[in-house]
């Protein structure tokens, strides 16, 4: 009996459990999303703008090195005009003569037909035929080659001849010209391209400038200082590979150039290879020092250097 009293005691206790739990009100707790600001979006694109700005302007202004690659030269002759010859020619004096004189003398010739019929007979009275010149319808034309002197002594005789209508006319001749054509050598050209080359560096057109002196050097070279000039503009430029490159080719040409050797050996000196550096200076005859004080005071700093390494 006390389990059966136990088991009633336990199932009204869950009754009225579920009936407190019935009454229970139920709490909904409705969880709203935070809504996103519509300024995030134009902060996020503004941001972008501004890194993509920055990023391509270091690409547009970071400096590159240049390469002067070997240059195919075309020579284009240039044509210049040194002289004008003009040879004088003779001038031709066409003198025409009409028919004037010969009509006189056929006159003369009927006058003495006439005379001759009245001897012949003195009652036939002879009628006066009325004689006229007859111009022939072909007039001669005497060509004659003369120089300017009788053609100017000519002139004058032409005014008591106006009876006999003698005329004389001066046919102007083309006059030929030669034309001589001298093309510019080598040389002329090389110098030319340096003054351009002088001019564009004074504009502080460095690489252009370094383009045109290479082209000289590829035409003609007598020394080493149009190398050293070339090696000065790549460095202004800021293409210290193609001044290493111009440097090299100079002391190939030119092994006793102290100006190149000193070059040579700074640009060495740039990259910290001072060994070659001093290699490069021991390289050839050794200057004085009245001669080449930057080739001793280099020589110097890198024994110097070179020193502090060993003791380091």
């Amino acid at each position: 009996m006390s389990l059966i009293n136990q088991m009633l005691k336990d199932l009204d206790a869950r009754t009225q459990q579920g009936t407190n739990h019935s009454g229970q009100e139920v709490e909904v707790v409705v969880c709203h999303l935070p809504q996103h600001s519509r300024t995030l979006p134009i902060i996020v694109a503004l941001v972008v703008v501004l890194v993509g700005s920055a990023i391509g302007g270091w690409w547009f202004l970071y400096p590159r090195p240049v390469v002067t690659p070997p240059i195919a030269l075309r020579v284009q002759p240039q044509v210049t005009v040194e002289a004008v010859v003009i040879e004088p020619q003779p001038v031709v004096l066409a003198a025409v003569i009409d028919g004037a004189v010969a009509a006189e003398e056929q006159v003369v010739a009927l006058q003495t037909e006439l005379l001759a019929l009245q001897q012949l007979s003195q009652s036939v009275v002879a009628p006066r035929l009325a004689a006229k010149a007859v111009l022939l319808p072909a007039t001669p034309v005497i060509n004659a080659s003369v120089d300017r002197a009788v053609a100017e002594e000519a002139k004058p005789s032409a005014a008591p001849l106006e009876n006999s209508a003698v005329a004389l006319e001066n046919s102007p001749a083309p006059v030929p010209a030669r034309v001589v054509i001298k093309t510019p050598s080598l040389a002329e050209q090389a110098q030319q391209l340096r003054i351009d080359g002088r001019t564009l560096i004074q504009q502080r057109r460095y690489r252009a400038g370094a383009q045109r002196l290479n082209q000289a050097l590829q035409m003609e070279h007598s020394s080493g200082q149009p190398w050293q000039e070339l090696v000065r503009a790549c460095v202004q430029a800021g293409d210290l590979p193609s001044a290493l490159d111009a440097v090299k080719r100079g002391c190939e040409a030119y092994p006793n150039d102290i100006g190149l050797r000193v070059y040579h050996a700074r640009l060495i000196v740039e990259s910290g290879d001072y060994d070659s550096a001093l290699i490069v200076l021991q390289t050839g005859a050794t200057p004085s020092v009245v001669a080449s004080s930057d080739y001793h005071s280099l020589l110097a700093s890198v024994l110097q250097q070179l020193t502090r390494f060993a003791e380091a």
